[in-house]
């Protein structure tokens, strides 16, 4: 069989095609980029250029570009770029005691933000049902509380 067909337009339109395809199956829009990048060197290399470096170099070029813009896009659009991890949301919050907290650490709840948390005093003293309490640390899914 004769491949005298395929240039290096046709392999990068493949090429394209492939990374669109294997998009399908992924639940990011990173595949996608490399599929834009192949068309558009495909049509460069269609066009005017026959150098497969600067085919390469500027497959390289356009998909470290539009990761680029992907990540600028993507965070413009989402609400809080710089999500802050529980820990960070929950240390210094005050909430209420939901069930008493031991000095010994076995029992006691503290409702914060709609959340029930495991909790420990900062003292070695009980803190009662209903007590309000500051959140002063998060070990693993244990707060350390102090009362307020």
């Amino acid at each position: 069989m004769n491949w005298d067909f395929l240039g290096m337009d046709i392999i990068w339109l493949i090429l394209g095609f492939l990374f669109l395809i294997l998009e399908m199956f992924t639940v990011t829009f990173f595949a996608l980029l490399f599929g834009i990048a192949a068309m558009i060197t495909a049509l460069l290399a269609w066009l005017w250029i026959d150098s497969i470096t600067l085919q390469i170099l500027l497959f390289a070029a356009f998909s470290f570009i539009l990761i680029l813009f992907a990540k600028k896009f993507a965070n413009r659009i989402s609400q809080d770029s710089t999500r802050k991890i529980a820990q960070d949301e929950i240390i210094g919050k005050i909430g209420y005691v939901t069930s008493t907290i031991r000095a010994d650490g076995s029992k006691g709840l503290v409702k914060i933000l709609g959340e029930e948390w495991r909790a420990i005093p900062v003292d070695d003293e009980p803190i009662e049902q209903g007590s309000k309490v500051e959140v002063l640390s998060l070990t693993g899914v244990k707060l350390t509380v102090k009362k307020v």
